[in-house]
């Protein structure tokens, strides 16, 4: 019974590991939270402009290169002389 009790407490079944524990949850560690943080795509938009590369990016901030990738494909804006500019405000509004 207190089994059961201590099980029902620890939440619903997908946030609990076999033995019936609560799992830590991915927020607490930095760096494994499932969205960048505007303070990451505000570092993001500086490295950029300094000219650092993705896999550099992604070191600084603990991501894989794809999720840094990913980010500014996903939020860079045509400039008039025909390049891209990575926009961190407008990324994280969305």
């Amino acid at each position: 019974m207190a089994l059961t009790a201590a099980r029902a407490e620890a939440g619903p079944s997908h946030l609990r590991d076999g033995a019936g524990f609560r799992l830590p949850e991915a927020a607490d560690s930095p760096g494994t939270s499932r969205f960048l943080t505007e303070a990451e795509r505000i570092h993001i938009a500086d490295r950029l402009r300094e000219r650092a590369s993705i896999r550099c990016i992604a070191s600084e901030l603990g991501r894989s290169p794809s999720t840094i990738s990913r980010e500014v494909r996903r939020n860079r804006r045509p400039m008039p002389n025909g390049g891209f500019a990575y926009q961190p405000f407008h990324a994280h509004r969305r």
